[in-house]
């Protein structure tokens, strides 16, 4: 009897993990409309918005569409392809309209990493600890006006620490508008 005892028990601990996949599979999804900003993006291994990503499947939001958030695509920032070549998808490219149409569309503004991509950290061929350029990175006035926008309609913004740090292309008059922005 005793056996049997300590046996259920393992076979029921060892069947939770199961049991709460089914769960979560049958459990409803919800959509949340959500932008994830990351300019530090070096390979497929060095995603700063992991976590967010891993959060929003968690809790099974979804995108408009229904479908999951897509670590590789649902983002904007620096996008590394191979031979050392990159795509750069950010709000620089937008007008003001489009922006006040995302911060209107959308339920949460998330930032995960403004930093950027460095020259020597990019081009394998160059020694990682030397000082070089930046390539891409920082936050720009469009990102700023993206911010206000979303803080303006009265959207949920998350920067992580370092998203108005040195690397900010911005002079510092605008980068007091991001302190006050972030606090």
């Amino acid at each position: 009897m005793k056996s049997r005892l300590i046996l259920l028990v393992i076979v029921l601990f060892l069947a939770t993990p199961l049991w709460m996949r089914i769960a979560w599979e049958f459990s409803p999804t919800k959509r949340l409309n959500v932008i994830i900003a990351d300019k530090t993006v070096l390979d497929a291994n060095s995603y700063k918005h992991r976590s967010i990503n891993w959060i929003l499947d968690h809790n099974k939001y979804v995108k408009e569409d229904g479908g999951f958030y897509d670590i590789n695509k649902d983002y904007f920032g620096f996008f590394p392809q191979e031979d050392e070549q990159y795509l750069i998808h950010d709000f620089d490219n937008l007008n003001e309209p489009e922006l006040d149409s995302m911060s209107k569309g959308n339920d949460l503004l998330y930032i995960a990493d403004t930093y950027g991509i460095l020259g020597n950290e990019w081009y394998r061929h160059r020694d990682r600890n030397e000082n070089s350029g930046s390539i891409y990175g920082g936050l720009s006035e469009k990102d700023l006006l993206l911010i206000q926008k979303m803080d303006d309609a009265d959207k949920l913004v998350v920067a992580e620490f370092n998203s108005d740090r040195k690397s900010t292309r911005l002079n510092s008059s605008h980068t007091v508008i991001s302190y006050a922005v972030f606090c």
